[in-house]
Parts: C-alpha cells; sequence; structure tokens
C-alpha cells in the first residue's frame, strides 16, 4: 500500500435545508442524517401545531423529498414542496425535485390546528468535479498502476459516495533516487480531478 498523495476537500453542490424566512423558523426541526451523505429530516413535530405560522425551509436539488408522518387542516394549512401543496390527513407520496434552489412553504391559517408533519430529504446530485493542483515536485512510484480515493466525512469513512481520480501531468516529469535506490518520477505540475460517480456493489 502507497501512501497518501493528497487531501481534497469537496463540498456537496446541494445546499443543506435551513429555514430561510418566517416566524416560526424556532418551530422547524432540522437534522442531518446519522449515517452521513446528503440525508436530512426536516420536522414541524407530531404533538400539534399552532395558528398563523409560516416557515420557508430552502435547500438544493436534486433530491427527493419522503414525507413519514402528516396531519394538517384539510385545504387551509399546508406544506408547499416546490410549489405542490399537501394538506390534510392522506401521506403525500414521494416528490423528486430538480436541479436548482427549492423551497418549502409551511403556512397555517387562523383557526384549527392539527398533529403536524415530518419529512425526509434526500440529495441525489453529485459533488462534481473537483481540480486540485499538486505541489511541484509530488512524486509517484513509477511502478503504481492504480490510485485509490477514499471519501471520509466527519465521522469517518463514507461508503454512500464514490468517486473515481486521474492525474494529468502538464510539465515533463523529471526523476530522482530515493534512499532505496529507486527512481522516482517528480510530477513538476500535475492535477489531481476527482469525479463523483455511482458506487459498484
Amino acid at each position: 500500500v502507497g501512501s497518501q498523495i493528497a487531501s481534497v476537500t469537496a463540498a456537496s453542490s446541494g445546499t443543506a435545508p435551513y429555514c430561510s424566512a418566517g416566524h416560526s423558523c424556532d418551530r422547524i426541526q432540522i437534522t442531518h442524517s446519522t449515517s452521513g451523505g446528503g440525508s436530512y429530516t426536516i420536522s414541524r413535530g407530531f404533538n400539534g401545531y399552532s395558528n398563523n405560522e409560516r416557515a420557508t425551509i430552502s435547500f438544493q436539488g436534486p433530491g427527493i423529498v419522503q414525507f413519514s408522518r402528516f396531519s394538517t387542516e384539510m385545504s387551509y394549512d399546508y406544506v408547499a414542496v416546490d410549489g405542490t401543496i399537501n394538506w390534510g390527513t392522506d401521506l403525500p407520496g414521494d416528490i423528486s425535485v430538480g436541479d436548482g434552489p427549492i423551497v418549502i412553504e409551511w403556512y397555517t391559517d387562523l383557526s384549527f390546528t392539527d398533529e403536524g408533519w415530518v419529512l425526509t430529504y434526500t440529495y441525489t446530485g453529485g459533488f462534481g468535479d473537483v481540480t486540485y493542483d499538486l505541489p511541484s515536485g509530488t512524486a509517484l512510484p513509477s511502478t503504481a498502476l492504480h490510485m485509490v480515493a477514499f471519501s471520509e466525512l466527519a465521522s469517518g469513512e463514507s461508503t454512500s459516495g464514490c468517486a473515481s481520480i486521474s492525474v494529468t501531468d502538464y510539465a515533463p516529469p523529471d526523476t530522482y533516487r530515493n534512499q532505496f535506490g529507486f527512481r522516482m518520477p517528480i510530477l513538476l505540475k500535475a492535477t489531481l480531478v476527482v469525479q463523483s460517480q455511482s458506487c459498484r456493489t
């Protein structure tokens, strides 16, 4: 096993959900999934809500919205996901949202209330391509045939996201003799490109 060549920070292109407007933002709970990745639970709770609540939750698509609990005053109190209004006691079906800014609107009127709602939003986009200029003088073993990329979260290695990597050499490499007598190429100017991709099972 070879040594680590570089550590590249690759932020997801999706913006984590947050309450961006409305006087009821303090009543909206948003938690990141303990499994990591781009899954979030967004909830007004299920112990009853109040009249005249307003909240706008913003995030970045593409992704899927899945309700696990839902009960609001029919025709008056609603959760609108990307313009699709949901109210009543029937559990809404899964909602796919496209790429770009997405909002969830929470609205209640001035009379009658119900239990509330809980949903999960899962971001399905990738982090895109990340380009990283390797420091001048980075050495790669001349016999190396493969490079390995690991996706790591603050909590440890992530197995839900995968990546491929490639190195583009923009300048002819030089060589030096290491302490064991092997000749090692030194990349005078190289770029490491990290690309998101689907995981193979």
